[in-house]
């Protein structure tokens, strides 16, 4: 399903929306509160998202806060990227088998690895399109894991003081 039209859910929706995803095989990725940090990882339910809890961020300054509301996603921005899931620092680029006595390189497979991003803020939808402009056409695994790519984009509601 593939489509250019956004779509406004609820937060009711949420979990509904999460399970479908699991069912079709992706992978959710979201913000998560972990070790006094927002950080961007696994997500299946709706109560692992950062449930009322902000950060503060200026210069030299990082730590996160609870909220008076339980907003879901509302803090400035995480600390890491989403590239890491999308041209992860590692990953097998081909092997080497050895049959009767020749060597010989195997390609490693296309990762097929289907991922849905939950939260990702404008900022972070441009960085994504400049790394497509660097990795769409050099590298197949980059290719293939932004063309299934699902994406719930968020807005901006708080600016950061940096």
């Amino acid at each position: 399903m593939r489509s250019e039209q956004p779509h406004i859910i609820e937060r009711e929706g949420f979990q509904g929306l999460l399970d479908a995803l699991a069912a079709a095989g992706y992978r959710i990725i979201g913000p998560r509160v972990q070790d006094g940090a927002m950080v961007y990882d696994e997500l299946r339910f709706v109560n692992e998202l950062p449930v009322g809890w902000a950060d503060e961020q200026e210069a030299g300054i990082y730590r996160i806060k609870k909220r008076d509301d339980g907003a879901l996603f509302g803090y400035v921005v995480g600390l890491q990227s989403w590239k890491k899931y999308l041209f992860p620092p590692r990953s097998m680029l081909w092997k080497v088998e050895r049959v009767n006595g020749a060597v010989r390189f195997v390609e490693a497979p296309t990762d097929d690895t289907k991922f849905a991003f939950f939260g990702v803020r404008s900022c972070e939808i441009h960085a994504i399109a400049e790394q497509d402009k660097v990795f769409m056409d050099v590298d197949a695994n980059y290719r293939a894991r932004r063309e299934r790519l699902f994406i719930l984009a968020v807005n901006c509601g708080l600016a950061g003081k940096t």
